[in-house]
């Protein structure tokens, strides 16, 4: 028999099983139950991990993130620049990989609304034909929620079209009395110990020296909501939230102010109908806004709009036959750019020589043009769950479900774009009035890439029927499910089997043995059905004959390119696992196997010229990847004052293709040099290893010291790996083939291998409730100033030591 426990938990200044705190006091209530129902796998079956309100509470993140969360579920791990300095000023949420998947194969939910972002979202740095974007098309402030999901294997049925896990969220839903609060938090530079890394090489090679002055920046964030009943079976709940930062960046001599927005705004109206039924309806609204410059580059200044709208319509209702769950929601995602038009590598001359006046090689100007990319998407789901069935001792429930989505994207760049390459110096050369992109008697360019102006829409449906059935009997748990995919791109039929499996050891639930085979289907790559629409870029070379620049021609060295379409399969991943639940000492301990067998991945292919010019690009399913993790988690509440969480993680990944473009999507820059050798920038991804660390731990614990004070601290290790930096120095490559007398060779930026070693990062958080409404907090991240090491061994760069966060809450 399992003996209650008795216990009156406070984490951070929240009492969680308490009532209303009076004015000037804190009022301790005494809750009997079992301390091991209040962590995160309460309740849930293996693989699943549920955080509530007290949850984002007791371990919210100053800057609105939910890092802290994520850290407490094994088998999550977080891409590196999670801890370089420019995440101090960067508003977008951190990349997660979950259970080995990439991390744009999460599906990510908002009330049951997938809010990915499907343009080109493995291509998030700032390019020609890409607007800086991420994987999530909504950039959200932990305020706005009432629960967080993540689902790491034994995924059910009604999600699909991923291949990593599952992160369902669910915003704040308005309670029987009126409530709210006020907050603010800040950071900024002059509370940022940096640490300066100085190289240590050998004689005569390259040096990459730490910059001469630490960044600077400062950071806001604030915010309100408050929620009141509407009548006696209605609620509404309003939020506002804005992120603000404002870092100056230097870029040939001058600092430039650049800012970064992210706005919050949420409505939602809930009642009862029909005494027992729900509905929810909510609109968020989240737009994202950056200033940002090529670094180095005179007249390049532009501005990133991001973000967008979300809304949803859930209904929960019971029926004759079914009790049904109704959904229904549209939303908004744009990746929009304005920013000069044209981009010009010079080299350095006497009109040109910025460059070689700030110790650079080339003297750059300009942008890549105005770029609008949005994505627009519609989305029903029906779910009807049977009433119990009964066969003899064994319980049946279950589900049926329907899904249809309508998804459109456009790409619009207003102006033919073009971008030139490969200068040519010649004292002598006579330009023909063409002085844009020729100076007299110093230097032309041999080489220019063509993007056309054009307006591209394309659209993708698709539809799912998903049913399930949990068998209960004895000590056993089964469910059984299959989901059924189809979208007009791939035009594939796909068959999910979905199978887990649980006993109680005991018949008493303290020892739960789990496993579960299942398979997930990836979603269309839209962006290729994108590309495949587009107008090929050209490029064009030209040289010169007796000193006299010649007219722009196009090449035929290497031929233009083109996406081209082909019969695919769609990616899946096959999923094994094993796992253990124990009750342990008033805790939970949860030890599991976890195996990810990906195929059909896709992957690209390049042909040679074909008999009109171009290549052509095709995917295909040859990519493959595979990972075995095994993770051992505890948590625990020790009586009324202490709360632990402890998660280990051992991985194993192997990768055939870094994603679906290795191949490089040709360009001007899909060229390096690594290790003396001319390689495709995407193939370097091999050997980064970014989401690729074999050892990550991490441990939480939270403690109140006093009625009025309350602290926390996560500590995490990650373990070395190996990656792959840019030097920062460019050679020449292949020479350049033209009509004229003088040479050209392309330009490659230097790449090596480096290697990253162990970190051990701790933070601390701790709250004073100086009011019973008044809550004052501080987080001093790495507390212990210890290295990230995302400066890598023989390179030269500043890293994050301790910083602190301030801020305040007051509840309404």
């Amino acid at each position: 028999m399992r003996h209650p426990h008795r216990y009156a938990l406070t984490l951070v200044g929240l009492t969680l099983a308490g009532a209303p705190l009076a004015d000037n006091t804190v009022q301790e209530v005494i809750v009997e139950g079992d301390a091991a129902e209040h962590t995160p796998m309460a309740g849930t079956e293996q693989g699943e991990y549920r955080f509530n309100r007290d949850y984002l509470d007791a371990y919210r993140d100053a800057d609105g993130g939910l890092d802290s969360l994520y850290r407490q579920v094994p088998g999550i791990q977080f891409s590196e620049d999670a801890l370089e300095t420019e995440s101090l000023e960067d508003l977008s949420p951190s990349s997660i990989s979950i259970s080995g998947g990439r991390f744009y194969q999460n599906a990510v939910q908002l009330d049951g609304l997938n809010i990915g972002n499907r343009l080109d979202p493995a291509g998030g740095a700032d390019g020609i034909d890409d607007v800086g974007g991420h994987e999530l098309g909504l950039f959200l402030d932990t305020d706005l929620l009432e629960s967080v999901r993540v689902l790491d294997s034994n995924v059910p049925v009604e999600y699909g079209r991923f291949t990593g896990g599952v992160v369902d969220l669910e915003t704040r839903r308005a309670g029987a009395e009126p409530e709210g609060a006020v907050f603010y938090n800040t950071t900024r530079s002059d509370w940022v110990h940096y640490k300066r890394i100085q190289p240590t090489v050998e004689p005569g090679q390259p040096i990459s020296e730490a910059p001469s002055s630490d960044p600077e920046f400062r950071r806001d964030r604030f915010g309100a909501h408050y929620s009141l009943p509407v009548g006696e079976l209605s609620g509404l709940i309003l939020s506002a939230s804005q992120a603000s930062s404002r870092a100056p960046t230097e870029s040939l001599g001058r600092v430039y102010n650049l800012e970064q927005t992210n706005q919050n705004l949420m409505g939602k109206f809930s009642t009862a109908v029909n005494v027992t039924g729900e509905l929810d309806a909510s609109v968020t609204y989240a737009p994202y806004e950056r200033e940002a410059l090529i670094r180095n580059a005179r007249d390049s200044r532009h501005e990133f709009h991001g973000g967008g709208l979300s809304s949803q319509v859930r209904l929960m209702l019971p029926g004759r036959y079914f009790r049904h769950q109704v959904e229904a929601g549209v939303s908004y995602v744009e990746n929009r750019r304005e920013a000069p038009l044209d981009y010009f590598q010079w080299a350095n001359s006497p009109s040109r020589q910025w460059g070689s006046e700030n110790g650079l090689e080339q003297s750059l100007q300009g942008g890549y043009g105005n770029l609008d990319k949005y994505q627009m998407t519609s989305r029903a789901r029906w779910i009807g769950e049977l009433p119990p069935l009964f066969l003899g001792e064994v319980a049946v429930d279950r589900r049926l479900g329907l899904e249809l989505n309508h998804q459109r994207l456009r790409f619009d760049r207003p102006q033919d774009l073009y971008v030139f390459t490969n200068p040519v110096v010649n004292t002598d050369i006579q330009c023909r009035g063409l002085d844009y992109d020729c100076l007299q008697e110093e230097q032309y360019f041999s080489t220019r890439e063509v993007y056309a102006g054009e307006d591209v829409e394309v659209g993708l449906t698709e539809a799912a029927a998903f049913t399930d059935a949990t068998f209960h009997w004895d000590r056993y748990q089964v469910t059984a499910g299959l989901r059924y995919d189809y979208d007009d791109f791939l035009r594939n039929h796909n068959v999910a089997p979905r199978l887990s499996g649980s006993v109680d050891a005991f018949d008493n639930g303290a020892t739960v043995l789990t496993a579960g085979a299942n398979r997930y289907y990836g979603g269309a790559l839209l962006t290729y059905k994108m590309r495949q629409a587009r107008t090929p870029y050209a490029t064009e070379y030209r040289g010169a004959t007796q000193n006299v620049v010649n007219d722009w021609t196009t090449g035929n060295d290497q031929g233009l390119y083109r996406y081209g379409d082909t019969d695919l399969d769609t990616p899946y991943s096959d999923e094994l696992s094993l796992g253990l639940r124990q009750r342990l000492l008033g805790g939970v301990l949860e030890a599991k196997l976890v195996q990810r067998d990906n195929q059909d991945e896709f992957a690209q292919t390049v042909s040679d010229v074909m008999a009109d010019g171009y290549r052509v690009y095709r995917l295909n399913n040859d990519g493959e990847s595979e990972y075995k993790g095994v993770s051992l988690a505890y948590y625990r509440a020790f009586g009324d004052r202490t709360n632990l969480g402890f998660t280990v993680t051992y991985s194993e990944q192997e990768t055939s293709n870094a994603d679906y473009d290795d191949p490089a999507n040709p360009g001007s820059n899909s060229h390096v040099s690594y290790q003396g050798e001319r390689v495709t920038l995407a193939s370097l991804n091999r050997v980064r290893g970014n989401f690729d660390r074999p050892w990550v731990a991490n441990l939480n614990l939270s403690h109140r010291f006093a009625p009025r004070w309350s602290g926390r601290v996560n500590v995490r290790y990650r373990g070395d790996y190996d990656t792959v930096e840019s030097t920062g120095q460019v050679v020449d490559g292949e020479p350049i083939i033209t009509d004229g007398d003088d040479n050209a060779y392309e330009q490659l930026a230097v790449y090596e291998r480096a290697e990253r070693h162990a970190t051990l990062i701790s933070d601390l958080g701790v709250t004073w409730r100086p009011l019973a409404a008044l809550s004052l907090e501080a987080e001093i991240r790495n507390a212990f100033n210890a290295r990230t090491y995302t400066v890598p061994e023989n390179f030269g760069g500043v890293e994050l030591g301790r910083y602190f966060w301030l801020g305040a809450r007051y509840r309404l």
